[in-house]
């Protein structure tokens, strides 16, 4: 008996690096090549339909999506992403994206907010200033929407899978911002 006990303690020894391989393999987000985009988006709209999403949106929103390689190249190439490790030095980043008109516009724009930087601290949890801090760099304070379709940016980045839970969910949340009657040409 005590030659079957160590046999079975080696065993399990021995299988547990290999259960630890599984285990990583399954936390790894799926890749791209997992499966087909339009496959992959049927899953997505299944979610989006469990959650209460009108057909009349999902159709209007997802008829055409196909993925955008563009995006995924630009994603890939942020700060910190899989391809560009970490974060950059913070000097060089803020001379080259902080400037006296990011400043006066941050300033400007947090005066004219005051009245809701509670409201905004209360409901996101975030100072005012990081939220504003924050619009001024993605969209110079609003000036700067982008041209990307939204929709099919969110669709080809949770379907490219590195952070497929974070952009399937916000793929999912788009719909539900179109299922209150915005347009897909106003989602850019």
């Amino acid at each position: 008996m005590g030659c079957d006990t160590d046999t079975g303690m080696s065993l399990r020894r021995s299988l547990l690096p290999l259960a630890a391989c599984f285990a990583a393999l399954a936390a790894t987000p799926a890749a791209a090549q997992d499966m087909p985009f339009d496959a992959y988006m049927q899953l997505v709209i299944a979610k989006a339909r469990a959650e209460g999403v009108s057909e009349s949106t999902i159709q209007r929103m997802t008829w055409d999506l196909t993925p955008n390689p563009r995006v995924i190249e630009l994603d890939r190439s942020q700060p910190g992403s899989s391809s560009s490790p970490g974060y950059p030095p913070l000097r060089p980043y803020l001379a080259r994206h902080v400037d006296a008109a990011r400043i006066n516009g941050g300033r400007a724009v947090y005066n004219e907010t005051a009245r809701l930087h509670g409201q905004i601290r209360q409901d996101y949890g975030v100072p005012a200033e990081i939220i504003i801090a924050i619009w001024g760099h993605e969209t110079n304070y609003g000036s700067y929407r982008g041209n990307f379709d939204l929709a099919r940016s969110l669709a080809t980045l949770a379907w490219e899978g590195r952070r497929r839970a974070l952009f399937e969910g916000e793929f999912i949340a788009l719909l539900k911002v179109a299922d209150k009657g915005y347009s897909r040409d106003r989602l850019v």
